[in-house]
Protein backbone atom coordinates (compact mmCIF):
# COMPACT_ATOMS: atom_id res chain seq x y z
CA UNK A 1 0.00 0.00 0.00
CA UNK A 2 0.88 3.82 -0.16
CA UNK A 3 2.98 5.42 2.48
CA UNK A 4 4.15 8.98 3.04
CA UNK A 5 7.65 10.50 2.61
CA UNK A 6 8.10 12.32 6.12
CA UNK A 7 11.03 14.10 7.00
CA UNK A 8 11.80 15.32 10.24
CA UNK A 9 11.27 18.95 9.68
CA UNK A 10 7.75 18.56 7.79
CA UNK A 11 6.18 15.85 10.46
CA UNK A 12 4.21 18.75 12.01
CA UNK A 13 0.91 18.83 10.43
CA UNK A 14 0.01 22.07 12.62
CA UNK A 15 0.29 25.34 10.63
CA UNK A 16 0.31 29.05 11.62
CA UNK A 17 1.24 31.51 9.21
CA UNK A 18 0.68 35.04 9.29
CA UNK A 19 -1.96 36.51 6.13
CA UNK A 20 -0.27 37.64 2.90
CA UNK A 21 2.28 34.95 2.77
CA UNK A 22 2.55 31.63 0.70
CA UNK A 23 2.14 28.33 1.89
CA UNK A 24 2.84 25.00 0.97
CA UNK A 25 1.51 21.45 1.71
CA UNK A 26 3.71 18.93 0.54
CA UNK A 27 2.50 15.52 0.46
CA UNK A 28 5.19 12.74 -0.86
CA UNK A 29 4.07 9.74 -1.13
CA UNK A 30 5.76 6.34 -2.29
CA UNK A 31 4.58 2.58 -2.91
CA UNK A 32 4.29 0.20 -5.94
CA UNK A 33 3.09 0.73 -8.02
CA UNK A 34 3.42 4.60 -7.62
CA UNK A 35 0.66 6.40 -5.90
CA UNK A 36 -1.35 9.16 -7.10
CA UNK A 37 -2.26 12.05 -4.93
CA UNK A 38 -5.56 14.04 -4.16
CA UNK A 39 -6.10 16.97 -2.05
CA UNK A 40 -8.97 18.03 -0.24
CA UNK A 41 -9.99 21.78 1.43
CA UNK A 42 -12.77 21.17 4.47
CA UNK A 43 -13.90 17.63 2.30
CA UNK A 44 -14.18 19.33 -0.83
CA UNK A 45 -11.62 18.22 -3.74
CA UNK A 46 -9.57 20.91 -4.80
CA UNK A 47 -9.80 21.31 -8.49
CA UNK A 48 -8.86 24.28 -9.54
CA UNK A 49 -12.43 24.75 -11.70
CA UNK A 50 -13.82 23.06 -8.48
CA UNK A 51 -13.18 24.54 -5.33
CA UNK A 52 -12.13 28.66 -5.43
CA UNK A 53 -11.00 30.60 -3.00
CA UNK A 54 -13.05 33.42 -1.55
CA UNK A 55 -10.20 35.71 -2.46
CA UNK A 56 -6.58 35.91 -4.37
CA UNK A 57 -5.29 33.72 -6.82
CA UNK A 58 -6.52 29.80 -7.57
CA UNK A 59 -5.23 26.67 -5.77
CA UNK A 60 -2.22 25.23 -7.37
CA UNK A 61 -1.39 21.20 -7.39
CA UNK A 62 2.52 21.03 -8.08
CA UNK A 63 2.97 17.57 -8.29
CA UNK A 64 2.77 16.53 -4.58
CA UNK A 65 2.62 19.73 -3.08
CA UNK A 66 -0.46 21.74 -3.10
CA UNK A 67 0.77 25.62 -3.01
CA UNK A 68 -1.64 28.81 -1.43
CA UNK A 69 -0.54 32.33 -2.80
CA UNK A 70 -1.11 34.83 -0.54
CA UNK A 71 -3.25 33.45 2.13
CA UNK A 72 -5.71 34.89 3.68
CA UNK A 73 -8.06 34.17 7.05
CA UNK A 74 -10.89 32.91 5.09
CA UNK A 75 -7.71 29.99 3.68
CA UNK A 76 -8.24 28.72 7.18
CA UNK A 77 -9.20 25.21 7.71
CA UNK A 78 -8.36 21.03 7.13
CA UNK A 79 -6.40 20.47 4.02
CA UNK A 80 -6.27 16.52 3.02
CA UNK A 81 -4.61 14.49 0.74
CA UNK A 82 -5.23 11.21 -0.22
CA UNK A 83 -2.04 8.55 -1.89
CA UNK A 84 -3.80 6.09 -3.57
CA UNK A 85 -2.74 2.96 -6.09
CA UNK A 86 -4.84 0.05 -7.08
CA UNK A 87 -3.09 -1.53 -3.28
CA UNK A 88 -5.32 0.22 -1.06
CA UNK A 89 -4.81 4.57 0.63
CA UNK A 90 -3.23 6.41 2.59
CA UNK A 91 -4.44 10.14 4.17
CA UNK A 92 -2.48 12.78 6.06
CA UNK A 93 -4.24 15.90 7.41
CA UNK A 94 -2.77 19.56 7.45
CA UNK A 95 -4.25 22.29 10.08
CA UNK A 96 -4.03 25.07 8.78
CA UNK A 97 -4.89 28.67 10.99
CA UNK A 98 -3.76 31.89 8.82
CA UNK A 99 -3.69 34.78 11.39
CA UNK A 100 -4.45 38.91 10.21
CA UNK A 101 -1.85 40.73 9.94
CA UNK A 102 -0.90 43.01 13.09
CA UNK A 103 2.09 44.82 14.06
CA UNK A 104 2.49 43.03 17.46
CA UNK A 105 5.55 41.46 19.17
CA UNK A 106 6.07 37.64 17.84
CA UNK A 107 4.34 34.55 18.86
CA UNK A 108 6.35 31.62 19.46
CA UNK A 109 4.39 28.24 17.88
CA UNK A 110 3.37 25.88 20.82
CA UNK A 111 4.43 22.65 21.34
CA UNK A 112 7.94 22.84 17.99
CA UNK A 113 10.06 23.54 21.19
CA UNK A 114 9.62 20.53 23.20
CA UNK A 115 11.52 18.31 26.09
CA UNK A 116 14.16 16.14 25.55
CA UNK A 117 15.74 12.97 26.85
CA UNK A 118 18.94 11.70 25.36
CA UNK A 119 22.20 9.54 26.24
CA UNK A 120 25.04 10.66 26.50
CA UNK A 121 27.60 11.16 23.87
CA UNK A 122 24.75 11.32 21.38
CA UNK A 123 23.36 14.44 19.34
CA UNK A 124 19.73 16.89 20.38
CA UNK A 125 18.15 19.25 18.69
CA UNK A 126 15.47 22.32 19.76
CA UNK A 127 13.62 24.11 17.51
CA UNK A 128 11.77 27.12 17.61
CA UNK A 129 9.29 28.66 14.98
CA UNK A 130 8.16 32.23 15.07
CA UNK A 131 5.14 34.25 13.95
CA UNK A 132 5.73 37.80 13.05
CA UNK A 133 4.75 40.25 10.58
CA UNK A 134 8.06 42.24 11.52
CA UNK A 135 11.54 39.54 10.82
CA UNK A 136 11.90 38.56 13.68
CA UNK A 137 15.59 37.86 15.61
CA UNK A 138 15.94 34.26 17.08
CA UNK A 139 18.19 33.82 19.76
CA UNK A 140 19.21 30.41 21.87
CA UNK A 141 20.15 30.77 25.41
CA UNK A 142 21.00 28.36 28.47
CA UNK A 143 19.24 29.56 31.67
CA UNK A 144 21.93 29.24 34.42
CA UNK A 145 20.35 28.37 37.97
CA UNK A 146 21.16 30.56 41.03
CA UNK A 147 19.54 29.24 44.24
CA UNK A 148 17.39 26.46 42.58
CA UNK A 149 15.91 29.29 41.03
CA UNK A 150 16.03 30.76 37.36
CA UNK A 151 15.65 34.16 38.41
CA UNK A 152 17.95 36.36 40.94
CA UNK A 153 17.50 39.86 42.20
CA UNK A 154 19.29 42.53 39.90
CA UNK A 155 20.15 45.14 42.82
CA UNK A 156 21.77 47.49 39.76
CA UNK A 157 18.43 47.39 38.01
CA UNK A 158 16.46 47.05 40.85
CA UNK A 159 14.56 44.04 39.78
CA UNK A 160 14.26 39.86 39.47
CA UNK A 161 16.38 38.87 35.78
CA UNK A 162 17.72 35.46 35.00
CA UNK A 163 21.49 34.62 34.59
CA UNK A 164 21.93 32.53 30.74
CA UNK A 165 24.66 31.71 28.02
CA UNK A 166 24.44 32.40 24.85
CA UNK A 167 24.59 29.44 23.13
CA UNK A 168 26.19 30.92 20.05
CA UNK A 169 29.53 31.14 22.29
CA UNK A 170 29.17 27.10 23.24
CA UNK A 171 31.70 25.32 21.41
CA UNK A 172 29.48 21.95 21.08
CA UNK A 173 26.40 24.11 20.05
CA UNK A 174 24.97 25.03 16.55
CA UNK A 175 22.14 27.88 15.81
CA UNK A 176 20.83 27.07 12.31
CA UNK A 177 18.24 29.48 10.97
CA UNK A 178 16.29 27.21 9.03
CA UNK A 179 13.78 29.75 7.58
CA UNK A 180 13.09 33.42 7.83
CA UNK A 181 10.71 32.27 10.88
CA UNK A 182 12.63 29.40 12.55
CA UNK A 183 15.82 28.37 14.37
CA UNK A 184 17.17 24.81 14.80
CA UNK A 185 19.48 25.02 18.09
CA UNK A 186 21.67 21.40 17.29
CA UNK A 187 24.12 20.10 20.66
CA UNK A 188 26.21 17.55 19.63
CA UNK A 189 28.48 15.29 22.18
CA UNK A 190 26.56 15.98 25.08
CA UNK A 191 27.16 15.26 28.57
CA UNK A 192 25.95 15.17 31.62
CA UNK A 193 26.93 18.84 32.17
CA UNK A 194 24.74 20.08 29.74
CA UNK A 195 21.92 19.34 31.24
CA UNK A 196 19.14 21.79 31.88
CA UNK A 197 17.06 24.42 30.41
CA UNK A 198 17.29 26.24 26.90
CA UNK A 199 15.30 28.61 25.89
CA UNK A 200 14.56 30.24 22.29
CA UNK A 201 13.84 34.15 22.97
CA UNK A 202 12.48 35.87 19.34
CA UNK A 203 12.09 40.12 19.94
CA UNK A 204 11.29 42.63 17.43
CA UNK A 205 10.80 46.61 18.42
CA UNK A 206 7.52 45.86 19.76
CA UNK A 207 8.75 43.28 22.31
CA UNK A 208 9.73 39.73 22.89
CA UNK A 209 8.77 35.96 23.16
CA UNK A 210 10.50 33.82 25.31
CA UNK A 211 9.69 29.46 25.45
CA UNK A 212 11.79 26.64 27.15
CA UNK A 213 12.29 23.07 26.87
CA UNK A 214 14.78 20.80 29.16
CA UNK A 215 17.26 18.97 28.55
CA UNK A 216 17.79 15.23 30.46
CA UNK A 217 20.90 13.10 29.61
CA UNK A 218 21.40 9.77 30.40
CA UNK A 219 24.90 9.05 31.44
CA UNK A 220 26.37 5.68 31.08
CA UNK A 221 27.89 4.03 34.08
CA UNK A 222 30.72 1.19 33.19
CA UNK A 223 29.71 -2.22 35.31
CA UNK A 224 32.32 -3.99 36.67
CA UNK A 225 32.24 -7.70 37.24
CA UNK A 226 33.77 -9.65 39.46
CA UNK A 227 36.16 -12.25 38.46
CA UNK A 228 39.12 -14.17 40.44
CA UNK A 229 42.66 -13.81 40.09
CA UNK A 230 44.09 -16.89 38.15
CA UNK A 231 47.24 -17.81 39.33
CA UNK A 232 49.38 -17.56 35.95
CA UNK A 233 52.52 -18.79 37.56
CA UNK A 234 52.75 -23.03 38.00
CA UNK A 235 55.03 -23.81 41.11
CA UNK A 236 57.79 -26.69 40.58
CA UNK A 237 56.17 -29.43 41.87
CA UNK A 238 53.26 -28.60 39.80
CA UNK A 239 55.22 -29.05 36.86
CA UNK A 240 56.76 -31.64 38.25
CA UNK A 241 53.65 -33.83 38.76
CA UNK A 242 52.10 -33.29 35.30
CA UNK A 243 55.50 -34.61 33.60
CA UNK A 244 55.09 -37.93 35.56
CA UNK A 245 51.45 -38.23 34.61
CA UNK A 246 51.84 -37.76 31.29
CA UNK A 247 55.38 -40.06 31.19
CA UNK A 248 53.39 -42.66 33.47
CA UNK A 249 50.77 -42.31 30.71
CA UNK A 250 52.52 -43.39 27.49
CA UNK A 251 53.97 -46.33 29.89
CA UNK A 252 50.87 -47.70 30.31
CA UNK A 253 49.16 -47.04 26.57
CA UNK A 254 52.91 -48.93 25.09
CA UNK A 255 52.46 -51.59 27.73
CA UNK A 256 49.09 -51.93 26.82
CA UNK A 257 49.52 -52.08 23.05
CA UNK A 258 52.71 -54.28 23.09
CA UNK A 259 50.54 -56.92 25.11
CA UNK A 260 48.07 -56.33 22.38
CA UNK A 261 50.27 -57.04 19.87
CA UNK A 262 51.52 -60.09 21.34
CA UNK A 263 48.64 -61.76 21.85
CA UNK A 264 47.29 -61.48 18.22
CA UNK A 265 50.84 -63.05 17.67
CA UNK A 266 49.90 -65.92 19.62
CA UNK A 267 46.37 -66.58 18.28
CA UNK A 268 48.02 -66.51 14.54
CA UNK A 269 50.29 -69.35 15.77
CA UNK A 270 47.48 -71.57 16.67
Amino acid sequence: PPYFKVRDEDADTSVITPSGRTIKLQCKAGGQPEPQVIWFNNNKKVITTEVRRPVGTEFRLRKNTLEIEDVAESDSGDYTCEAFNSAGSVTRTFKLRVVDRMRSKPIIVPNILVNQTVDANSTVNFTCKVISDLTPHIVWMRIEMTNDSIYYWNETDRKYIFRYTDMQSVENAIVTKTSQDSSTLTIVNVTVADQGMYACVSGNHLGHAIANATLTVNEFHAMTLATGNPDTKWSRSSVVAVVFLFILFIFTLSTTLFYIFCIRNVLKRK
